[in-house]
């Protein structure tokens, strides 16, 4: 099974004891468990260092859509 979501806003670092823990999963997918492979939640979580999540948790950046 895989987390399925892993990014940085869906970490939590606890400073005294150095524990890592995800949150948040994405862990069920039409009543059965997300499996998959390892390597997607490590290349998310990596992708997300690269600086995908402080471009996701932008509040001040938005699409606008004109016409169709």
């Amino acid at each position: 099974m895989i987390h399925g979501d892993t990014n940085t806003s869906n970490t939590m670092y606890h400073l005294r004891t150095k524990d890592i823990k995800f949150i948040d999963p994405r862990g069920t997918f039409g009543g059965n468990k997300y499996f998959g492979d390892i390597q997607y939640d490590q290349a998310k979580f990596i992708y997300g260092l690269s600086g995908y999540d402080e471009f996701n948790l932008n509040k001040n950046f938005k699409f606008e859509i004109d016409g169709d």
